[in-house]
């Protein structure tokens, strides 16, 4: 009896990661996953990605593929065509890679470093932007942590009473995100008050007696 040749049939891609279109991610480093079937080479593939041709693992026996890629801001196709004898297969996904902003602090008061006073308490005021949660900011106050201030997430606003020490204060406002951090620094000089004393006058003479 004659074997009968098997039948190939028209290759099947199917993405399994991503597993969705326009799927979104913030971070640039991607690896790609698919299944494909009836493909016995990895020469029978060809893998784009955003038109440019991309280097990739594939495993016969398996059908699995795999590539670690890179994306650009915004929208990145990925695409896979498999060819053999029964037909070809061409498949594509989008995935978009928004990435947000990085922490920006700004120290509203006071307005200028060095700052002098004369007061052994101080306000200080800061804006802080692209940081929704107080668990993203960090005060030191000459190295110390201070946990005691308010902070507004839909403003920004940043306010802390300061108990200074004499001399030079060195304060740190630092802000982080996913994304990347900002720090600003002010220095505040506190010279306390000094006491001045009157002059004395005593007559000596004439004697009063």
């Amino acid at each position: 009896p004659v074997t009968p040749e098997p039948v190939v049939q028209v290759p099947d891609i199917l993405f399994t990661q991503p597993r969705s279109n326009n799927t979104q991610t913030s971070e640039p480093s991607y690896q790609i996953q698919a299944s494909i079937n009836e493909i016995s080479r990895k020469e029978q593939i060809v893998f784009s990605v955003n038109g440019q041709t991309r280097n990739f693992q594939f495993t016969p026996s398996t059908g699995r593929l795999s590539a670690n890629i890179t994306l650009r801001e915004g929208n990145n196709t990925v695409r896979i065509v498999a060819t053999n004898s029964a037909g070809k297969d061409d498949e594509s996904t989008s995935i978009q890679l928004r990435r947000g902003e990085i922490p920006v602090v700004t120290i509203n008061r006071p307005g200028n470093s060095p700052f002098n006073t004369d007061r052994a308490q101080y306000t200080l005021e800061a804006t802080i932007r692209n940081v929704p949660q107080r668990s993203g900011l960090s005060l030191l106050s000459n190295g110390r942590r201070i946990s005691s201030f308010d902070y507004n997430p839909t403003s920004g606003r940043l306010r802390a009473n300061l108990n200074l020490q004499e001399g030079n204060n060195s304060v740190q406002v630092r802000a982080e995100n996913e994304w990347g951090q900002d720090q600003r620094e002010v220095n505040i000089i506190y010279e306390a008050p000094r006491q001045v004393l009157l002059p004395l006058v005593r007559i000596t003479s004439p004697n009063p007696n």
